[in-house]
């Protein structure tokens, strides 16, 4: 953005930052009811029990334990612990915990509808579908071929620049 003046400058700053006219919580937008003011005004009302009050965020919710967990992730806090031994994952959210766990059991619990394939994960199971729909979404720029997963174009790739 050219400015011709810094008093021009600091008119375009003042669009920017849009303050809560009830907290005087400041936040960094370009339009005075923008999505994370709207969501921090319902901060006030009855029908929200708790609201973050870090600066810039908007986060609000019903529920403690998602409060909790939210607020983990502003100080980079990890409850949950791999016990496994030799395993060092750690996660915010219980669901990626759960999600973890499954990776320590020969269990796999995502059954594709098509046919027998099972996966481990809901996102393994979201790309096998691919091959059934016939959907490649990563093409090679260089050749023909293309590939469920971008992994698999970069694999390819490789192979181009090979002497």
């Amino acid at each position: 953005m050219t400015t011709s003046s810094p008093i021009e400058y600091e008119k375009n700053i003042q669009h920017i930052i849009v303050e809560c006219p009830i907290c005087q919580m400041e936040f960094y937008r370009d339009n005075k009811m923008s999505p994370s003011i709207k969501n921090h005004m319902r901060c006030h009302s009855d029908h929200n029990r708790y609201c973050c009050n870090k600066e810039g965020c908007a986060y609000i919710t019903k529920s403690s334990e998602r409060f909790k967990e939210h607020i983990a992730r502003h100080q980079n806090v990890r409850p949950f612990v791999c016990k496994i031994p030799n395993c060092k994952f750690t996660a915010i959210h219980r669901s990626s915990f759960l999600q973890h766990k499954i990776t320590h059991t020969n269990e796999k619990p995502f059954a594709c509808d098509k046919c027998k394939y099972t996966a481990k994960t809901s996102t393994h199971l979201r790309i096998h579908k691919l091959k059934h729909d016939k959907i490649r979404p990563f093409k090679c720029k260089k050749c023909s071929m293309s590939f469920t997963q971008n992994c698999n174009l970069k694999n390819h790739q490789k192979t181009h620049n090979k002497p």
